[in-house]
């Protein structure tokens, strides 16, 4: 689905299993070889972003269907935190471990764009 290269010694690479469901699975190149990460929940648009601190921010879905921001510690422990839109893309304010969002909201007359915002700004 999608690559992010945060150095050549630190590649990211999302894919996503077949069926409705399944867990994704993340890719990753430590400059000498190729890991292979379960993920346990569903990527969505696989968006990626550091979290500043050795770990992974990505976009994703529960399997109940809500939208959610996955995290990945460097520790390799992943956790989530639901969120009421749908996202498109992260970004990492550099110099930071500030995470914003965008993405776009349903609402009875169509949708609204959204900004999300995660930690200090």
């Amino acid at each position: 689905w999608d690559v992010h290269a945060f150095s050549s010694t630190n590649v990211w690479v999302s894919a996503v299993s077949s069926g409705v469901g399944q867990p994704a699975w993340l890719v990753h190149f430590n400059g000498q070889a190729w890991t292979r990460i379960k993920v346990p929940f569903t990527l969505e648009s696989n968006a990626f972003a550091s979290d500043g601190r050795g770990g992974l921010w990505l976009t994703g879905r529960s399997f109940a269907g809500r939208s959610i921001i996955i995290h990945r510690s460097p520790a390799g422990a992943f956790s989530s935190v639901s969120i009421p839109a749908a996202l498109a893309d992260l970004a990492l304010i550099r110099g930071t471990t500030s995470l914003w969002a965008a993405g776009s909201r349903a609402t009875n007359t169509g949708s609204n764009a959204v900004i999300w915002a995660h930690g200090p700004v």
